[in-house]
């Protein structure tokens, strides 16, 4: 029954990493498709930008920092 689990976890991260490797091809396609961007439009954000999450501020060092987070279609 061990024996069974291993491969069963086996075949799930092979699983995993198509997927991850699909992502990774669509991604690059895409972003060959603006290779010579001139001007970001909404288009180019709607294609290649999941979401954007914006963070409370915080003070560090007498200084106001916030973090960003973008995350990218096709991206794991």
């Amino acid at each position: 029954n061990e024996i069974n689990n291993k491969i069963s976890s086996l075949y799930e991260v092979k699983s995993e990493e198509k997927d991850i490797e699909l992502s990774i091809n669509r991604f690059k396609a895409l972003i060959s498709k603006y290779d010579h961007l001139e001007t970001l439009t909404r288009e180019v954000l709607n294609d290649l930008i999941l979401n954007i999450n914006v963070y409370q501020y915080e003070m560090i060092d007498k200084k106001r920092v916030q973090r960003i987070e973008i995350n990218y279609n096709f991206l794991p």
